[in-house]
């Protein structure tokens, strides 16, 4: 049996998952923000996890690192891969968030034994419809955050043009016949709008929090962004409203969804 073992998308707690004849189960341990962020995201579809545990037909087991940027401990060494016990502390990540192996491997067994889970989930019926406010309010959100990237980028690209027109200016002056001291007025003016310009963008460019703001903006959309069945909720990826509520189905616990209730 091998055991993927990470951070919950969204919903931030342990991710516990087995695949079983090709079908992936999964569980969560702990509550809601309680696995710290230099824990990895677990995606099990995807084989994606911050660590796994292979268990073989003796009950040997041996745990692997599977994010190099990340790390896992073992009796608060770092490992690559190593055989433990019920016994062995492992931790994860910088932060050395504790696993309970026995607990994980426990709740492992248990969904390997729920084959029949999937048909149970299949009569039921959950209403999908407040996942297109979530979408649009995430889409909204990028959009207008892109937007801003934008135009500051455009400030900035103006000092050069600004600058090189400054310099034509007071040529075009005195060619049209302006004092001199005109035609430096003219071109200090224009040095002095190209200056105003450079500084400004680098001001916004000190002060934008667009990384963070992307960050939140996109911790807050895997929260929300889940199925609806209170027992998977499980993140549902970064896939369009309009094509996820053409699935029908949770493609992770099977239920059903619907738009009316």
């Amino acid at each position: 049996m091998e055991i993927l073992i990470g951070k919950e998308p969204g919903q931030g707690r342990l991710l516990v998952s087995v695949s079983v004849n090709g079908k992936v189960k999964m569980a969560a341990m702990g509550g809601v923000g309680s696995v710290p962020r230099s824990v990895s995201r677990c995606f099990p579809a995807e084989g994606r996890a911050h660590c796994k545990i292979e268990v073989d037909s003796k009950g040997t087991m041996v745990i692997t690192n599977l994010k190099p940027e990340n790390v896992t401990y073992v009796d608060g060494m770092e490992i690559v891969a190593k055989k433990i016990t019920g016994n062995s502390q492992v931790t994860l990540g910088k932060d050395k968030y504790a696993v309970d192996i026995n607990a994980v491997v426990n709740i492992a067994k248990k969904l390997a034994g729920q084959e029949g889970s999937d048909e149970d989930n299949k009569e039921k019926k959950f209403f999908i419809q407040p996942l297109k406010k979530v979408w649009d309010t995430y889409h909204d959100e990028m959009f207008n955050l892109q937007k801003r990237q934008k135009n500051l980028g455009l400030i900035k690209s103006l000092y050069i043009p600004c600058t090189i027109l400054s310099s034509g200016a007071g040529f075009l002056a005195k060619h049209v016949g302006l004092a001199d001291s005109t035609a430096q007025a003219v071109s200090f003016v224009l040095y002095g709008g190209a200056a105003v310009i450079l500084f400004y963008g680098l001001y916004r460019s000190f002060t934008d929090k667009s990384l963070e703001e992307k960050e939140q903006i996109g911790e807050r959309f895997e929260h929300d962004y889940v199925c609806p069945n209170p027992e998977c909720r499980h993140f549902l990826g970064y896939q369009k409203y309009d094509i996820l509520r053409q699935s029908k189905n949770c493609p992770y616990c099977k239920c059903k969804w619907i738009e009316k209730p």
